[in-house]
């Protein structure tokens, strides 16, 4: 969904790595020519290239193909011209079907009617198409639902709504996708109806109408990373819709999803659904594939999961849920992948596990979020051929690995097996070097000792390449390279360790407990008392809000307390669609003073508020418990000290404070356990970190920069995702504990940090890090090649990518595609963004910093003009020279 262009190149991917490949999709752009034969150890169900202009196929690649020769000849690669189906290409039973419409798609992998597919990219438009002779008739209705739809989802501030609204034929609008009803539906022949919506990423704001559902033929429907309100009312109507995409979208309920019967296909990642799964999700007994990955969800997996008898993907990654993995996950027969990594899973891995014959993919690694994850022993899915990647890193498992584990897997094919970071013991079973094609990753168990076949497996390093030997150890736990090699570590009392951790305890030391995840205790926080409920009406309180609060000196007030319109239509308020309600309130830049009044929070449907950059020097919360569904404050440049009050808010998840006067981090905030996002970023607050963030089970992202915290850092909890910690007065070194996340973005630059990044962040397998501007003195060996750190310039470029070395300096303290480190004798630590001989201070402020920049900016555009009139030739030069009165004149200029 892109507007890619030219011929796909025979070495594309060449390079690739099959190890970690899953698949690549570049379907519905407008790629052009043959379909090169390219990574020939792919399944063919890897490669989606539909709805591009495809005219043929390399006779090779067909080879592939389960239909080399017949009817069906290369239908699992691509439809041939002049046939459709849904998916571009034979899936399953679904075969490619013969297109009526003249003239015909004349491309490969058309997934509907006609030439409707793929489209002319806008950079380069060419001549319309010549008239079919069968007239493409809409449906009739579907038109006024879509034009419903585009006026409740602001469709004049979508990115792109081409022929929205000006083409009569509405199958032309963009992101609207028909395909002909077939003749079985008693309906004649050439008529188009309304098949898929796909307007990802497009800025669709308000909510999508329940009419929407009632378009009779819709089959899928693609909303994913738009700011909408989606709801499930009415989708019982949509008869024919099997796959449906919300990710991305700040979804927070799920009510009514047990009446989308026909779904097939449900992806619903990245939203802000809270609380334990619904039951009612697991009616949908149609569903093949099943995502809600980085969501909230708590509690267990209800045993009702095993009612899902098609799914063939289930995916729940990056969550909270708990308790032990049902054994009725042995009942989904069709499933091919099983994602269910960063969670809180305890207990026993179900030896149902080995009942899943279809089994490509099983991720059940890092589920120590909030315990130990899974223990005891490991089953030993000893039947399953199909496995591709099998990864139970990050638990406690233990015990002896059993003789017969993965014995049946296809070595040609399993690619990836992690059991790496848990207790396993003993001997490991030499009949794995027959089911592995690649270096198993052992590392940080309890093993003693390799058998002479798994070391085979490395022909170049031997068993040092799949553990270090016992006494050493490396940020790896093995030999990757000749440059990462195992150094030597005395208290290494097992093979394979990552780190050294240093003499072990006496037994007659004093033993040291671990403080509480929240931290000290706190005296409780007083709770202020209830406000009244109001009896005003919503216009009322919004008149008193506009009285108390200077309305009439307010900057911006068009249509305020006037009687003859809709409150809707004043300044700074949106309503609930369709309804004269408030749902937001933002009168920023306003100059509004004084006190909010309480009915405020009385607002019914009031969700967000917004007085960012107005001298309100304090706020008053009182009555901030009625608002239930006020999910959003911001109160930034608002000159507050103090957010009293606030921990009686309900649903309060993102609280923005910056540019204000808090001196300490509030302990009000500690109350609020919904909270998502807090910025107290640019404010004066001193002291320590807050050790208390475990405090916040929901928090993800923590803004704390520009204040003058100081002190050492301390555990990030395993929640957060985003953390900006720069320009402070952190001292210290980086502890080994610091991150024990597999995905982070964290800043830490313009502080007093010192000593070396430890390997211990090696633990992190996603990571934006930014630590330029500290006085570090070296980096840990094996830190250098992380390939998912800091966009993968890690990769790319080694250590530079994390922080240029001494004696160098670059723009951001790093490498990356358009930051370069440049030499500058004068620098001594890792990391510095600027070179004292040629760079301002980088202590200067944003201000003085761009003062320079326009100061020598000026000064160089003047000898410019002074060296154009001195050289420019003779008479100008004579002109000049002859009369004072025009230097001094140009001097001036």
């Amino acid at each position: 969904h892109n507007s890619l262009t030219g011929v796909i190149p025979p070495d594309f991917l060449q390079n690739v790595n099959m190890e970690g490949f899953e698949y690549v999709d570049a379907s519905s752009n407008f790629l052009e020519g043959e379909l090169p034969n390219f990574l020939p150890a792919a399944a063919l169900d890897q490669l989606l290239f539909q709805d591009n202009h495809i005219k043929s196929l390399e006779n090779s690649l067909c080879q592939r193909s389960e239909y080399p020769s017949g009817d069906k000849y290369c239908h699992d690669v691509l439809c041939p011209p002049g046939t459709y189906n849904l998916h571009g290409r034979l899936y399953d039973t679904d075969d490619c079907k013969v297109c009526s419409i003249n003239p015909p798609s004349e491309y490969y992998g058309a997934t509907t009617c006609g030439n409707a597919q793929g489209g002319v990219p806008s950079l380069s438009p060419a001549a319309p198409p010549s008239p079919p002779t069968t007239v493409e008739t809409p449906v009739a209705g579907e038109k006024d639902i879509l034009m419903s739809f585009y006026d409740s989802t602001s469709g004049d501030k979508w990115h792109r709504r081409d022929d929205w609204l000006t083409n009569p034929n509405h199958c032309k609008w963009f992101g609207v996708y028909c395909t002909e009803i077939t003749s079985t539906e008693q309906v004649s022949s050439g008529v188009m109806a309304v098949s898929k919506i796909m307007l990802s990423g497009n800025n669709l704001i308000g909510t999508p109408p329940p009419e929407l559902f009632q378009l009779p033929h819709l089959q899928e429907l693609v909303l994913d990373d738009n700011p909408i309100l989606f709801s499930f009312k009415g989708i019982e109507y949509a008869t024919k819709l099997s796959m449906l995409s919300t990710s991305a979208t700040g979804m927070v309920s799920l009510v009514g999803v047990e009446n989308a019967t026909t779904l097939i296909s449900l992806f619903m990642d990245d939203n802000s659904f809270e609380g334990e799964l619904p039951h009612e999700l697991f009616q949908l007994t149609n569903l093949q594939e099943l995502s809600l990955d980085d969501n909230s969800f708590s509690g267990s997996l209800p045993t009702q999961v095993g009612d899902l008898v098609n799914l063939k993907l289930l995916s729940i990654t990056g969550n909270y849920l708990t308790g032990i993995l049902p054994t009725e996950v042995g009942r989904l027969e069709q499933l091919v992948t099983l994602h269910l990594h960063d969670n809180s899973f305890g207990g026993s891995v179900p030896s149902t596990i080995d009942q899943l014959k279809k089994l490509s993919y099983l991720d059940l690694s890092y589920q120590t979020k909030l315990g130990d994850g899974f223990t005891g022993s490991i089953p030993p899915i000893a039947s399953l051929r199909n496995l591709h990647k099998v990864d139970f890193s990050f638990n406690h498992l233990s015990g002896s690995l059993p003789p017969n584990f993965l014995n049946k897997a296809n070595a040609g094919y399993l690619s990836l097996v992690d059991l790496s970071h848990n207790k396993f013991e003993g001997d490991i079973p030499p009949s794995l070097a027959n089911t592995l094609s690649t270096i198993p990753l052992y590392t940080d168990n309890k093993f003693t000792a390799l058998p002479q076949q798994i070391c085979d497996l490395d022909p170049l390093f031997g068993c040092n390449g799949i553990l270090c030997p016992i006494g050493t150890c490396n940020c790896d736990g093995r030999v990757t390279d000749v440059n990462n090699i195992c150094n030597s570590c005395p208290w290494a009392t097992y093979m394979g360790s990552t780190q050294c951790h240093g003499p072990p305890v006496p037994t007659n030391a004093p033993i040291e407990t671990n403080p509480p995840l929240t931290g000290p205790t706190r005296p409780p926080i007083t709770m202020p008392e209830g406000a009244p409920i109001t009896t005003l009406s919503e216009r009322d309180i919004l008149i008193k809000l506009y009285n108390e609060m200077g309305g009439k000196d307010w900057k911006l007030s068009e249509n305020w307390t006037r009687s003859d319109i809709s409150f809707c239509d004043w300044h700074g308020i949106t309503c609930v669609k369709n309804k004269e309600s408030v749902q937001f309130l933002s009168l920023t830049h306003g100059n509004l003073q004084g006190t909010l009044p309480y009915e405020v929070y009385q607002l019914p449907n009031l969700a967000k508020l917004s007085l960012y950059n107005n001298p309100l020097k304090s706020f008053s919360f009182y009555g901030v418990e009625h608002a239930e569904y006020l999910f959003r404050i911001e109160l930034d440049e608002t000159q507050i000290d103090s957010v009293w009050g606030v921990q009686r808010a309900p649903s309060l998840r993102e609280f923005t404070l910056s540019r204000n006067k808090f001196q300490t981090f509030p302990e009000e905030i500690y109350s609020l356990e919904k909270l998502h996002l807090l910025d107290l970023g640019r404010n004066n607050m001193t002291g320590t970190l807050p050790n208390d963030l475990a405090t916040f089970p929901k928090l993800k992202y923590l803004l704390l920069s520009n204040n003058h915290l100081s002190g050492p850092l301390i555990p990030i909890p395993v929640t957060l995702r985003y953390v900006d910690l720069s320009r402070n007065l952190l001292t210290g070194t980086i502890p080994d504990g610091f991150l024990n996340v597999n995905t982070i973005t964290i800043d830490l630059s313009r502080n007093r940090l010192s000593g070396t990044l430890p390997i211990a962040l090696a633990k992190v397998k996603t990571l934006s890090l930014d630590i330029s501007d500290n006085y570090i003195t070296g980096i840990a060996a094996g830190l250098c090649d992380q390939e998912k750190w800091n966009e993968g310039f890690v990769k790319k470029y080694g250590c530079h990518a994390l922080l240029c070395p001494p004696g160098y300096f670059a723009p951001l303290g790093r490498q990356t595609s358009k930051s370069f480190c440049s030499p500058c004798s004068e620098n001594k630590f890792y990391g510095q963004s600027y070179c004292d001989s040629i760079m301002p201070e980088a202590g200067w402020s944003d201000y003085e910093s761009t003062s320079f920049i326009l100061a020598s900016l000026l000064t160089f555009i003047f000898c410019c003009v002074i060296c154009i009139f001195w050289c420019e030739g003779d008479n100008i030069g004579e002109d000049v020279s002859e009369d004072p009165r025009s230097a001094e004149a140009l001097l001036l200029t």
